[in-house]
C-alpha cells in the first residue's frame, strides 16, 4: 500500500498512486462482426497476395511429400480463393465450430485465419479430430 501524501511530496508531477486492477475477462478475443465487415471490404478490391504466397509455399511443400491426400480440408477466411488453388480440397469458414466430421480428412490446412479466432486452442483440437488416426 502507497502512502498518497508521501508519493505526492517525493514526485509531484507523477499521478496519484491508485491500486491497479485486473481487467474482466471477455469471452471473445475478437469482433467477429468487424472481422468479416472487414473482410467483405478486402474482397471488393482484392490485394490477397499473403494468401497467393501462403497458397504457393504449401502446395510447393505437399509436392515434397510422398503421400497422396485424398480427403483435404482448407480452413479459412476467403474461402473461394483457396477453393481456387485447392480445387479438390473441402474449404471452410473458420467460425468458432468447424464443419468437419471427426476423422475424416487426411489433410487439414489451417490457412492464415487461426489468429483470428476467438478460440485458437479450441480451433486446433477440432483440426485434430477431423484428422484419421
Amino acid at each position: 500500500m502507497c502512502n498518497v501524501e508521501d508519493k505526492q511530496a517525493a514526485r509531484p508531477f507523477e499521478k496519484q498512486c491508485t491500486r491497479h486492477y485486473p481487467l474482466p475477462m471477455t469471452s471473445q478475443l475478437t469482433d467477429r462482426a468487424a472481422l468479416i465487415r472487414n473482410r467483405q471490404r478486402a474482397l471488393r478490391d482484392p490485394a490477397l497476395f499473403l494468401h497467393e504466397m501462403a497458397a504457393d509455399d504449401i502446395q510447393d511443400r505437399l509436392s515434397l511429400v510422398n503421400k497422396t491426400f485424398t480427403d483435404k480440408a482448407v480452413i479459412t477466411g476467403f474461402p473461394d480463393f483457396w477453393r481456387s488453388r485447392f480445387p479438390d480440397a473441402a474449404c471452410i469458414e473458420d467460425t468458432e465450430q468447424l464443419q468437419l466430421a471427426e476423422h475424416s480428412q487426411d489433410l487439414v490446412i489451417h490457412a492464415m485465419c487461426l489468429h483470428w479466432a476467438s478460440d485458437p486452442v479450441g480451433q486446433l483440437v477440432q483440426s485434430r479430430r477431423a484428422l484419421r488416426p
